[in-house]
């Protein structure tokens, strides 16, 4: 007699365990998933330009998305441009400068500069030019930058970048360099290899010895 019970018990257990697993099964299909993460975008430079003419004697152009500090304060340089970003850290600075004096000398192009600044002891450097003008691009490890400079109507004039997102920066250092000019009506044209020689009247250029 206890025999049909058992199994009608059996078959009850059953019936209740594949309704539960069967709603159970149910709920999971029919909750909404979680939404996905969206990668954030990386940033970068605006394809828009901006023009700056600069006082010292040269233009460029430069993303419509950076910020430029022109450095007002700074009364010991010619140009001191510092663009920076408020998405990616880093920077890229224009600079010119009174040529730089070592050991009693003063240079008179960027291979001397690479040469005796000893900054650039370990720097990996190559010609190029800045403008129209023959120059040097440096490399250099530790701090981490790049440099792009020349000798220019008797002053030095580089490009200085300094960033470790090379993304976002190396394509705003190479628009800032490629699109650098010295003004046509900029005084006395020295090119890097000619700053030392006599001007035309014959006259001493720098009462300071110029390495050569």
């Amino acid at each position: 007699m206890k025999k049909p019970w058992i199994i009608a018990g059996i078959v009850i257990v059953i019936l209740v365990v594949g309704i539960g697993g069967f709603t159970f099964i149910k709920k999971m299909k029919s909750a909404p998933e979680s939404p996905k993460p969206v990668a954030k975008a990386s940033p970068k430079p605006s394809p828009e330009l901006t023009s700056w003419e600069d006082p010292a004697g040269f233009t460029l152009q430069y993303p419509q998305n950076l910020t430029l500090n022109k450095h007002e304060e700074d009364e010991d340089n010619y140009a001191h441009l510092e663009f920076t970003s408020s998405e990616a850290t880093g920077s890229v600075i224009v600079w010119a400068k009174d040529l730089p004096v070592f050991k009693g000398k003063t240079i008179g192009t960027t291979a001397d500069w690479v040469k005796n600044d000893p900054t650039f002891k370990d720097a990996q450097t190559l010609e190029t030019k800045l403008g129209d003008s023959e120059g040097h691009k440096i490399l250099l490890k530790s701090p981490n930058k790049l440099i792009v400079g020349t000798v220019f109507d008797g002053l030095l004039w580089y490009v200085e970048g300094a960033y470790d997102n090379t993304e976002f920066w190396q394509p705003v250092f190479d628009i800032i360099v490629g699109n650098f000019s010295f003004k046509a009506d900029s005084a006395s044209k020295k090119s890097d290899t000619s700053v030392g020689s006599d001007d035309s009247s014959g006259g001493s250029v720098d009462e300071e010895e110029i390495i050569e």
